[in-house]
């Protein structure tokens, strides 16, 4: 499903027609600087403008005096971090920071006799640390000293434990294979997904920390292909087109045969893999991302849910300008807890909300689907009826069964039901395949359904 929509803010163009390339959100970690009540959202744009959300509407923040606008480059994705409350971003030759306290962009710069890594291809914060890959050398991982994300100087007579350290350095060593994504998951456990491999570092690379490799066939497709869920588990694509789930039980592959064809179809020359964890929805977000050019219109991303076990397709309708381009989870206390928050081609940051309303002002018709059979189920299946109770004042809705050879694709339709607020309506639906499945489609209010049952058979 659609999970209800977008909300858009009313004041959320950043800058007309350029698309949010990178959010980043401040104050998720209790640092002892930054309250919960000070989470700041910092969005940059395609066009190098990089704003902060206020209550009354964007505000660019401007450098500090002698120091030039920040220009990514034409094509490039810009990286950033929150580090003690701060934002690092920049491109592979233009390191920034702002300070929320300071209220100014200032240059990144090296501390004395220090010297920030070149190229900077992805960067994280682990351990207190600033983590830094290199395009000059993928295989090696740079951590500044503890607590200080200027210091990059590794060596010297005495060896400190807090000292800075690198690949080359570390009681670790390199990685074998070229670096693609830095996943820290606890203070203690750093997973690094590479071109074909994905290792774990346990402790602190400078203190004698352990490199084990987690899975030795299959990498990390993209730098954010990735995420952390609510009881520590990660989550990944791997260049393999899987995605997977490693917890304390074990890696799991959770992807089913409705969605590996649509995963074999991502290039990722052409589009960048982000997954976000919501504990709202209580799911992983797939997106995709265009690198370049013109996205394809009403591009079609996938939710994953942890409660069901299911797959869904997600789509934000209205073309190209609604291509999704840069996701991050945000806490939002009205939409129930953290949720995903979606900057968009059309320059709009959205946050992911149950009961949105879109642009213009109309609540989004949003459209649920049910699977019934299918993804593992060895026989072939006929809906033939089909219950829904509404709870009170919401609704109507529009029921309809779907049958297909896949899951992700429906070959027979039945008849189409209107069922109203409060009220069990029968659906009679007689549809049968391999696949088969019921799509509730909003009309325009909210809605929440109270109850359903479904009477299949199976041959």
């Amino acid at each position: 499903s659609d999970l209800g929509g977008v909300k858009a803010n009313e004041f959320a163009y950043v800058t007309s027609g350029s698309a949010i390339h990178r959010v980043e959100v401040l104050g998720r970690q209790d640092t002892g600087e930054l309250r919960a009540q000070e989470t700041q959202v910092v969005a940059t744009c395609e066009s190098g403008v990089v704003s902060r959300l206020t209550d009354s509407g964007w505000e660019q923040l401007a450098p500090a005096a002698g120091v030039d606008a920040f220009e990514p480059g034409a094509g490039v994705r810009p990286w950033s971090f929150e580090m003690y409350g701060r934002h690092y971003f920049g491109g592979p030759d233009d390191y920034r920071v702002w300070d929320p306290r300071v209220g100014q962009v200032r240059e990144w710069t090296p501390g004395e006799n220090s010297l920030i890594p070149p190229r900077i291809f992805t960067a994280v914060r682990w351990r207190g640390r600033a983590i830094v890959v290199s395009e000059d050398d993928r295989h090696v991982l740079y951590g500044s000293a503890f607590g200080e994300p200027t210091d990059f100087q590794t060596g010297g007579e005495t060896v400190t434990a807090t000292q800075a350290f690198a690949g080359t350095t570390a009681a670790t060593g390199a990685i074998p294979d070229p670096i693609t994504a830095l996943m820290p998951s606890t203070d203690d456990l750093r997973d690094v997904g590479t071109n074909r491999s994905v290792w774990r570092i346990t402790g602190d690379p400078q203190t004698g920390g352990q490199l084990d490799d987690v899975l030795a066939s299959e990498g990390v497709v993209a730098e954010n292909a990735w995420c952390r869920g609510d009881a520590g588990e990660m989550y990944w694509m791997t260049t393999g087109r899987r995605v997977v789930q490693l917890g304390s039980s074990g890696m799991v592959d959770i992807s089913s045969t409705s969605i590996r064809g649509r995963l074999q179809r991502i290039d990722p020359e052409e589009y960048r893999v982000e997954l976000i964890f919501s504990d709202r929805e209580q799911g992983v977000y797939v997106l995709f991302v265009p690198r370049s050019g013109t996205p394809e219109k009403d591009l079609e991303h996938l939710f994953w849910s942890k409660r069901s076990q299911r797959w869904h397709p997600v789509q934000y309708a209205g073309g190209i300008d609604r291509a999704v381009t840069a996701a991050a989870v945000l806490e939002n206390a009205d939409a129930g807890g953290w949720g995903a928050l979606l900057g968009f081609a059309d320059g709009f940051l959205r946050f992911v909300h149950p009961e949105a309303l879109d642009d213009d002002g109309v609540p989004i018709a949003s459209r649920l689907r049910v699977p019934v059979t299918g993804d593992g189920d060895p026989q072939r299946g006929m809906i033939q009826f089909a219950e829904l109770v509404l709870d009170e004042a919401q609704g109507p809705v529009r029921v309809v069964g779907v049958a297909g050879r896949t899951g992700s694709t429906g070959d027979d339709y039945g008849q189409e039901t209107v069922v109203q607020p409060g009220r069990g309506d029968g659906v009679h639906v007689g549809v049968a395949g391999s696949h088969t499945w019921l799509e509730v489609i909003g009309t325009g209010e909210p809605w929440a359904i109270d109850s359903m049952a479904v009477d299949v058979h199976l041959w």
